[in-house]
Order: C-alpha cells, then structure tokens, then sequence
C-alpha cells in the first residue's frame, strides 16, 4: 500500500470518529422520552438517569445499534 492509500485510510477513520462525536453531542442535547419509541414500554428511571437523551428502553436500544452496526 503506498502513502496516499494510507493518508486515505487515516483520513476516512477521522471522518467517522468526527461523526461519531457530532452525532454524540446532539444526542446529549435532546430531551429524552419516558416511554420507548419502539416497544413502548416505559424507560426505566434509572437508563433516564444515566442517559437524559433516551428515547428508547435498553432493550430496543440494543437491537437498534445492532442493525444499525450490520448496515
């Protein structure tokens, strides 16, 4: 692999780290919910502790990063 493929590659991750955060940040700054948005079943008091921003229960949070991870 000669350098332009490397700065490339290195390029591409800092891309995504960078969204990574953007995506981050407005997550913290949403108001959350108290009834997941895709089973609705409550949030548990304690996940909306922990995470203000939730919109869904642990749960559906799980399976949703999971095939958002598979895409």
């Amino acid at each position: 692999m000669n350098n332009a493929a490397f700065d490339l590659a290195a390029a591409r991750t800092d891309q995504e780290r960078d969204a990574g955060v953007a995506e981050a940040g407005i997550a913290l700054k949403q108001t959350g919910s108290t009834v997941c948005i895709d089973c609705g079943e409550p949030i548990s008091p304690r996940r909306r502790l922990v995470a203000s921003f939730a919109r869904r229960c642990v749960d559906c949070q799980t399976l949703y990063e999971a095939e958002k991870k598979s895409r």
